[in-house]
């Protein structure tokens, strides 16, 4: 998985540099991505579908782990609401 192994992404498309930026920004533009026949990892694809959904977590999630931690966040401060 790139998003574990490295810390700067490049995206070239039709021979063009589209990106070269920390994995977090990359997969910041996540609909851009795909728009241009790249996939994002799934874990992004879910925490889109929870922002489509309202459910808004806190910092930049590429990762499964990252994931976790931002979900157990999220339930921490409603629980705390």
């Amino acid at each position: 998985d790139v998003a574990n192994t490295v810390d700067k992404i490049l995206v070239v498309s039709d021979g063009k540099l589209l990106k070269f930026d920390t994995v977090a920004n990359v997969f910041k533009s996540s609909e851009e991505l795909k728009n241009i026949g790249l996939n994002v990892p799934q874990v992004t694809r879910v925490i889109n579908h929870l922002k489509q959904k309202g459910i808004f977590l806190e910092g930049d999630i590429y990762t499964v782990e990252t994931a976790i931690d931002a979900i157990k966040e999220y339930i921490r401060r409603k629980n705390n609401a």
